[in-house]
């Protein structure tokens, strides 16, 4: 077998036409990516969050809350442009025609309203949750204590190390990341060309050594393992490369969890190999056929997992969530979104598991069908 996995990856190497779709085109279109990206992000990364509060009973506590709303900063950059409103019925209407993102209304305790869900809205719950728990602390504190009043009148509250914290492990979030995750994906499932190579190199069918092969004393199984070795070890080599070029020439940060990374780059590009190899064998047409049959489910699964509308990957995971968990290119664009933003592996592995499930179950069909398949003649 390992005299048939050096023939196959000598094979691979000399097949320039797989080698420029596999290993060439996802570094340039990365390029393109960063040229089309390269002033987006620091513009999106943060923007001062319009809101509205209305006071609708005043006291010491909602002027040092007006007060904190102005002053919080984040990256010497206001967190909050607070604007007052004397009902809660205009406050609404703002909201409503989109000129804030949030309403706070103060009467003996602070209530949040937001229109729609969204990183302005969750930011502000963050920070009004916080907010209410330290003047809770205070009031008590108040109480028991009257000689801290002139402590509490001067406090001023700074939520800007609390949201800058959350943001540490990761550096600044880069809204554009997830394209570059669907481009990895993407170049995964490219790697279902070369599955599709090595079982159209074994089937009588496809090709003249194919002919030769069934009809030979060699067995199939250690033809079919090698050659598929040797496809995914070409398709790692590729990612690898691809990964390498995002962030070393790039500078793209795609975190600093290398083993995972690696994992991530071994099972996806595992998952696109077997891919090919499912197609191959389930598919009686031929083989050029079969390619742009790749070639389309590869660019739908990889448009479904956002790379062309990255939103559509959300559409798509409130919508229709199964969609979510058996598109391989969604499932490898998560693993690395997972790395990257999550501070825990959860996520990571549950994408890891599914995808892992998923190129069992492919290569399950593929030894099923190998197995039974006959030829009339040859």
């Amino acid at each position: 077998m390992w005299r048939i996995y050096q023939y196959r990856m000598k094979s691979h190497l000399m097949d320039f036409g797989n080698l420029f779709w596999t290993m060439i085109f996802p570094i340039i279109l990365s390029s393109f990516f960063s040229l089309a990206f390269s002033n987006i992000a620091s513009s999106e990364y943060f923007n001062t969050i319009p809101v509205a509060v209305v006071v609708e009973s005043e006291s010491v506590y909602s002027d040092n809350f007006l007060d904190t709303l102005s002053s919080v900063q984040m990256d010497d950059q206001k967190l909050f442009e607070a604007h007052t409103f004397e009902s809660v019925s205009k406050a609404e209407e703002a909201m409503h025609n989109e000129e804030v993102d949030v309403l706070f209304i103060y009467d003996e305790a602070l209530e949040i309203r937001v229109k729609k869900e969204g990183m302005n809205q969750t930011v502000a719950k963050h920070f009004a949750d916080q907010y209410t728990q330290t003047e809770s602390m205070f009031a008590h504190l108040a109480e028991t204590n009257p000689q801290s009043l002139s402590v509490l009148a001067n406090f001023e509250f700074d939520a800007s190390d609390y949201i800058s914290d959350q943001n540490q492990q990761r550096g600044n979030v880069d809204p554009m990341l997830g394209y570059y995750y669907a481009l990895i994906a993407m170049a995964c499932l490219f790697g279902s060309f070369l599955g599709l190579k090595e079982t159209s190199f074994v089937e009588a069918n496809q090709s003249s050594t194919g002919a030769r092969i069934q009809v030979s004393p060699a067995k199939k199984s250690k033809i079919y393992v090698g050659g598929l070795l040797a496809a995914t070890t070409i398709q790692v080599f590729s990612i690898s490369l691809l990964l390498l070029f995002i962030t070393f020439v790039l500078k793209i940060d795609m975190g600093n969890r290398a083993p995972a990374l690696a994992l991530a780059t071994i099972v996806g590009a595992a998952a696109g190999v077997a891919l090919g190899a499912f197609v191959a064998l389930i598919s009686k047409k031929n083989y050029d056929v079969k390619n742009s049959m790749l070639t389309g489910v590869s660019m739908i699964m990889s448009f479904f997992a956002g790379l062309m509308v990255h939103s559509v990957k959300y559409q798509i995971y409130k919508n229709a969530p199964v969609l979510s968990y058996i598109n391989p290119a969604n499932l490898i664009a998560d693993a690395f979104y997972a790395l990257y933003y999550y501070p825990d592996y959860r996520r990571y592995w549950i994408n890891i598991a599914i995808l892992v499930g998923l190129i069992v179950a492919m290569y399950a069909v593929v030894i099923f069908l190998a197995r039974r398949r006959s030829y009339e003649s040859i």
